[in-house]
């Protein structure tokens, strides 16, 4: 929102379901319903021309598809394409018949399968588990537990039933080397990345503890040359050529998460979305108009499009609630002092009472962006920011950009 709000087109933004920060920026859709149908019709009545669709759970249950079949335009893969994020082993099966690198695996509906499968892994090996279906970026476990492993994938089929069929689990084998999340407009064939981040997926400082949404991120990422065109090439123009093929085309954003490995890199997962917080640290970044960018890759006219990113440095630091990711603690008042110049303070989970108080509602709070001309500057920034935000409870890393 906040991109789009400096759009030289100087759009009317509406949002839903929104946060206090959002609607400093936008006005409340506000539909009769919290359905997809309801939505829509909010939209046709306030004559919107571009649907933006964020959240993964709404992909999944088909806005874009609606907007479509009511004549909105919508930045978003159906809900058929959408299951390249929200079913890991249909993306699995994509990536091999495009023959993209990805992590050896098998899927699971019983945990008696899975229980067998681990029982032939050597002690001491590490293991990923995943869940197959929407689990709002917690639904991995990367162990050498077996027995550890063994109750997540239990969790996970009794937990994590998305749409795309029963509950299904996914053991993978762990890769080595450092992540780098890749970020694509594409349409059809049509492919333009944007650009990368890095974000921090553990919830404690020295990347320990359970993996989160991500505890902060930073860009630009120190990378090869043309690391962006070459993955590219390797990992999401064969992704969006297969999916054309095999009839369900994509149209949206490709968000990559990849392992550089001492082989190349390899595809953890693919998301469909803006996903936090790497957006938050990436978009700053660009020159573009965005709503441009949306509304091309929207209407298929992707083709020919160019993207400038700023040689600014930014790196986010999330500001979670006392018990993330585990548990969620009740709300409770925010105190924002002075908001330091070059950053940006984006809303995640957070509310206002009736009295007009802004509350923390809850898991993931704030991200804290800084910009400056270093990697040094932007992080000082964005904890600089962090510290004018306070609330009981309120925590984050510390060592985001070191």
């Amino acid at each position: 929102m906040h991109s789009l709000s400096r759009s030289p087109q100087a759009p009317e933004l509406y949002a839903h379901p929104g946060n206090p920060g959002i609607f400093d920026l936008a006005s409340p859709l506000s539909p009769e319903a919290d359905t997809t149908q309801a939505t829509v019709a909010a939209a046709w009545e306030h004559g919107i021309g571009l649907v933006v669709v964020g959240p993964e759970a709404y992909l999944e249950h088909g806005l874009v598809d609606e907007c479509l079949a009511a004549g909105i335009n919508a930045f978003g893969p159906t809900r058929s394409a959408a299951r390249l994020e929200t079913s890991k082993t249909w993306a699995k099966a994509i990536m091999r018949r495009a023959s993209v690198p990805t992590a050896a695996y098998a899927s699971f509906e019983s945990i008696d399968g899975v229980r067998r499968y681990l029982r032939e892994h050597p002690a001491g090996t590490r293991v990923v588990v995943k869940a197959d279906g929407v689990a709002a970026g917690k639904g991995v476990l990367v162990t050498t537990d077996i027995a550890a492993a063994t109750e997540f994938a239990r969790a996970c089929l009794r937990e994590v039933a998305g749409s795309n069929g029963p509950p299904t689990v996914l053991v993978e084998q762990a890769l080595d080397g450092e992540e780098v999340s890749l970020f694509s407009f594409v349409s059809g064939e049509t492919v333009v990345p944007l650009g990368c981040a890095r974000d921090y997926k553990r919830a404690y400082d020295g990347h320990e503890g359970p993996n989160t949404g991500g505890m902060g991120a930073i860009s630009p990422v120190d990378l090869p040359p043309n690391f962006v065109e070459d993955a590219t090439e390797l990992v999401v123009r064969p992704v969006a050529r297969e999916m054309a093929r095999s009839g369900d085309p994509f149209s949206g954003m490709v968000f990559t998460g990849l392992m550089l490995t001492a082989g190349g890199p390899y595809v953890l997962e693919y998301n469909v979305r803006f996903g936090d917080p790497e957006t938050q640290v990436l978009l700053p970044r660009l020159e573009t108009d965005l709503l441009d960018l949306l509304m091309r890759t929207a209407t298929g006219n992707l083709e020919g499009a160019q993207i400038s990113l700023s040689d600014a440095c930014t790196c986010g630091v999330t500001i979670a609630s006392e018990g993330y990711p585990t548990a969620r603690a009740e709300p409770r008042p925010v105190r924002l002092g002075e908001l330091p110049s070059d950053t940006i303070l984006y809303h995640a989970g957070t509310s206002s009472d009736v009295s007009g108080t802004l509350m923390a509602s809850g898991g993931r709070v704030f991200t804290a962006v800084g910009l400056g001309d270093t990697p040094a500057g932007a992080r000082a920034r964005a904890y600089s920011l962090r510290s004018a935000v306070s609330f009981e409870g309120g925590w984050c890393r510390q060592d985001i950009g070191l």
